[in-house]
């Protein structure tokens, strides 16, 4: 039976109006799918850009 994948390390950057990074939350996750969801969290009254090393797996906006 094969080993389940590793977590890997993700980053969550809150973001500004101005798009400034204003906080960051680092965390692990089984997937990028499981990451998003997890960074969702953070997303209150900011947007959230997700990261794994060098790549944006995506933008969580906030309701405005």
């Amino acid at each position: 039976m094969p080993e389940d994948p590793a977590p890997t390390d993700y980053r969550a950057y809150v973001l500004n109006e101005d798009d400034h990074i204003i906080d960051r939350h680092d965390f692990t996750a089984a997937d990028s799918a499981a990451a998003l969801a997890h960074a969702a969290q953070y997303v209150d009254g900011h947007d959230v850009e997700v990261w794994l090393r060098a790549h944006v797996i995506g933008r969580l906006k906030h309701k405005r």
